[in-house]
């Protein structure tokens, strides 16, 4: 008999573990690939069997929303570390443009899903995580006091924009990214992802 590949199968006591495997393989393949790759393909990746794969995410935006969450709980954990800090707004922005970069492959999905993916609870939530940071950026003179959530959100689909379609010439996501910002006038610097 042929030995499995894969992951041995451990049954329900691995449904946590195989559902981190597949949301990490998932990142992997559409920051390789984009979003457009078979679906299958995540499971081959995450060493998990196309079952469990359907058993936690039946489709693409299931998982992008899986994805979503924990940006969302970075973010939430990042601004409430570092609330009395003045500098939180940069590092909350910084640190969800870094995402918009790495997650770009599940914007796609969304922005293609239409009235399947619930969009104003969404834009509720970044809103609640942003709006403490920018309060307090602009009592401490870093930001012009007339900018708002809403431009916050024209911003990030701005970068969206830029980043799914690209320039002529361009040196890689993040330098387009922070060039978005500069543009606009945002003084947030986007870092380069960690090494590996």
């Amino acid at each position: 008999m042929p030995e499995r590949k894969g992951r041995p199968n451990l049954g329900p006591a691995a449904a946590d573990q195989n559902r981190s495997a597949l949301v990490s393989a998932a990142r992997r393949i559409y920051a390789r690939h984009g979003h457009e790759v078979p679906f299958n393909t995540i499971a081959k990746e995450a060493g998990v069997g196309q079952g469990s794969l359907y058993r936690h995410f039946p489709n693409r935006i299931a998982l992008a929303m899986a994805v979503f969450e924990e940006n969302f709980l970075e973010l939430e954990e990042l601004a409430r570390e570092h609330a009395a800090d003045p500098r939180c707004f940069e590092l909350v922005f910084a640190r969800l443009v870094r995402q918009c970069v790495d997650s770009l492959g599940f914007i796609g999905i969304i922005a293609s899903a239409g009235r399947d993916f619930p969009l104003d609870a969404t834009i509720g939530r970044l809103a609640a995580v942003l709006t403490g940071p920018l309060d307090r950026a602009q009592r401490e003179g870093l930001l012009r006091d007339t900018l708002t959530i809403d431009d916050l959100l024209l911003i990030l689909r701005m970068l969206y924009g830029t980043l799914s379609h690209g320039v002529p010439g361009d040196a890689g996501p993040t330098v387009l990214a922070q060039r978005v910002l500069d543009l606009v006038g945002l003084p947030v610097r986007v870092a380069d992802p960690p090494p590996g």
